[in-house]
């Protein structure tokens, strides 16, 4: 790079302690004229004016849900675990309760793989194409309503431990 003199660049290996010594010695300069660059370091366009420029800036909307799935499904994870121990300590657990014990670990399972797909490196990235990502978002909005659905049964069964635990809801399928 720096034998290539129509390139601009003077380019040298240096530590941390380099650079910082570097900006002592030109002290002098203004900060106004020390020189920084501006805007994106990567800019990608995948059709037209679609752009994504990394991690952090693109699809904000998509990581907010990812979070708001992974607090869901941390909160039903947790539930759960409380309502699986109380189940067990009774002295017999009832078919019926076994049952509905099964139907919501498969809530749980299911949340569980919309949130890993979204977080598949062109999911969290906001890489992926448009139609791809709004895919991955309404996973996670069954994801979130599975993790809710957990919550409020699960919450209800500690708060009425003699009732009867019936939850009745359908799956919707697939390709719906």
């Amino acid at each position: 790079m720096n034998s290539r003199s129509d390139w601009y660049v003077e380019a040298q290996f240096g530590t941390l302690k380099d650079y910082f010594d570097s900006l002592r010695a030109n002290v002098a300069q203004s900060v106004e004229s020390f020189p920084s660059l501006s805007g994106d370091f990567f800019t990608y366009a995948d059709i037209d004016d679609h752009y994504w420029s990394g991690y952090y800036t693109t699809r904000p909307f998509y990581k907010q849900l990812d979070r708001v799935l992974e607090s869901y499904l941390r909160s039903a994870e947790i539930i759960y675990s409380m309502t699986w121990s109380h189940l067990h300590r009774l002295s017999t657990v009832p078919q019926r309760s076994r049952s509905w014990m099964g139907r919501m670990m498969a809530l749980l399972s299911e949340a569980r793989r919309h949130l890993g797909l979204f977080q598949h490196h062109d999911g969290i990235t906001g890489t992926g194409k448009d139609h791809v990502v709004q895919d991955y978002a309404k996973m996670m909005q069954a994801g979130i309503q599975g993790s809710q659905t957990i919550i409020q049964q699960c919450a209800h069964f500690l708060l009425h431990p003699n009732q009867v635990i019936c939850l009745s809801f359908t799956r919707k399928k697939k390709n719906e």
